[in-house]
């Protein structure tokens, strides 16, 4: 689920917003899952000319968290990320800048 204010896209990365059914889905697969959303959510953003978009995905152990920051370093050349705003988020999302070339 996602909600747009103005600029900002908000997506939730839990699984449960994902899907519906997650009986049978190993860590691993949920990892995919939840990276193959973040890349759709990404190419919206790109096309609907969002400039920030919220990526909520909880505190958990960290693994999503850096493996968002990591594809973002990696292949995302016009974006950064970093830690939400606390006050809205707590520890549990990462902001990503879309700057446009």
């Amino acid at each position: 689920s996602h909600r747009k204010k103005g600029e900002v896209m908000e997506v939730d990365l839990h699984m449960h917003e994902i899907m519906d059914n997650l009986r049978g889905v190993g860590h691993a697969e949920m990892l995919s899952i939840q990276m193959e959303h973040f890349e759709r959510m990404m190419k919206r953003a790109e096309l609907n000319r969002i400039n920030c978009v919220i990526f909520i995905h909880g505190v958990g152990e960290g693994v999503l968290r850096n493996e968002i920051r990591k594809t973002i370093e990696a292949y995302y050349p016009n974006c950064e990320a970093h830690d939400a705003s606390y006050q809205e988020y707590g520890y549990g999302a990462t902001e990503v800048i879309i700057r446009r070339v």
